[in-house]
């Protein structure tokens, strides 16, 4: 894997990814994550999410895989929406793809759990524009996002609603995305199983 990466991967990072999947909580939801967001990881996910780079798009994949399975085994799991958190519009235009359900679909490729029933469900969209996160503090952060999702469409939704919810992101760093994605799903009756994430930054995830 280094040397398709190059630069992007030493060995230490290789490591990283191959690490077993860590659990903590945000709204009392369990969340699976595995990589610390360390420079060079930061590195893969930019290559994956702003290049387009399929292998590290495969990458993140197969980590995502791997907290799913977790996550399956730890609650027993057998029916679940996978939603990919939403890329704003400008965001898809200037990548030419929504991100998070490519890296789902290549999800799904590496999934081979026989005791899970899952299927992608785009059915989060954002209720209104929110700054980019990146210059942010965490309280800015809750607030920018407080609110900030809805589901696209009630009668899709509630025909849905039996089945649970399993969120997908690339990376989490205080939370405040997938709260509130948490907060749009309770509002509508759904019940969130969990979700699963690459990478976390190092305020929530101490670097081994």
């Amino acid at each position: 894997m280094c040397s398709q990466f190059g630069e992007y991967l030493c060995h230490r990072c290789c490591e990283i990814w191959k690490l077993p999947p860590q659990r903590l909580f945000i709204a009392s939801v369990p969340i699976y994550i595995t990589v610390p967001y360390t420079e060079q990881v930061a590195r893969v996910v930019v290559k994956a999410k702003e290049n387009g780079n399929k292998e590290a798009q495969k990458l993140l994949a197969r980590v995502l895989a791997k907290n799913l399975r977790q996550l399956r085994c730890d609650n027993e799991i057998r029916n679940a929406l996978l939603v990919p958190i939403p890329s704003s519009r400008r965001s898809t235009r200037r990548r030419g793809e929504n991100f998070l359900l490519t890296i789902v679909e290549k999800l799904m490729a590496e999934f081979d759990d026989p005791n899970i029933s899952i299927e992608i469900a785009e059915i989060l969209r954002h209720r209104r524009k929110v700054l980019d996160q990146s210059g942010l503090n965490q309280s800015e952060r809750r607030e920018n996002m407080r609110g900030a999702f809805t589901l696209v469409d009630p009668l899709e939704a509630l025909s849905k609603r039996k089945q649970t919810i399993i969120i997908v992101d690339d990376v989490v760093t205080t939370g405040s995305t997938i709260h509130a994605a948490i907060s749009a799903f309770r509002e509508a009756g759904f019940t969130v199983a969990g979700a699963i994430v690459a990478c976390a930054s190092t305020y929530r995830f101490p670097i081994r």
